[in-house]
C-alpha cells in the first residue's frame, strides 16, 4: 500500500466530498430505464468481468444491504450503483480521480423487494456493468 502525501490526502478527500456533495444532473423517482440513458448519455454498459460486484444473495434486512465494488479497469473514474426495483433506482453515484483513488467502493444500500443491483463503471471513455441478483427476506426490519 502507497502512503499518500499530505497534498495527496487533501485532492482526495475534496473529490471524495465533491462527487458526494454534487451528485449529478440526474433526477430522482425515474424508472431504472430512464435513469441509466440518462445517467450514461444513451451510452450502453458493456458487461465485463474486471467489475467485481459482491452482494449477498439474501438479504436479512431490507434496510441496510451490503455491497462491495471492486474494479481491476486502469482508468476508472466514475462508480454507479442501481436498485432494478427501488422507487429511486440511483442510490450511489461516485467521481473518481483515477490518479489517486482506487478503484473501489463500500457502502450498504435499502432494497425494498427482491431485486437485481447493477454496478456501473467508467474506464477509459467507456461504461461496463455487472449485475447481481438478491432476495429479500421478509423478516422484521
Amino acid at each position: 500500500m502507497t502512503r499518500l502525501s499530505r497534498r495527496q490526502f487533501i485532492q482526495h478527500n475534496l473529490w471524495l466530498a465533491g462527487s458526494l456533495w454534487f451528485p449529478g444532473t440526474v433526477d430522482a423517482g425515474k424508472p431504472l430505464k430512464e435513469t441509466l440513458q440518462q445517467l450514461l448519455q444513451g451510452q450502453k454498459p458493456t458487461p465485463h468481468p474486471g467489475v467485481g460486484l459482491i452482494t449477498p444473495t439474501t438479504a436479512e434486512s431490507r434496510m441496510a444491504v451490503p455491497i462491495k465494488i471492486d474494479c481491476q479497469l486502469k482508468q476508472t473514474d466514475f462508480m454507479a450503483v442501481l436498485v432494478e426495483n427501488n422507487p429511486n433506482p440511483l442510490v450511489a453515484r461516485i467521481n473518481l480521480n483515477p490518479k489517486i483513488m482506487a478503484p473501489y467502493f463500500r457502502t450498504r444500500v435499502r432494497v425494498l423487494m427482491d431485486s437485481t443491483i447493477i454496478a456501473i463503471v467508467r474506464a477509459n471513455g467507456r461504461y461496463y456493468s455487472q449485475h447481481s441478483k438478491i432476495n429479500v427476506s421478509k423478516g422484521c426490519d
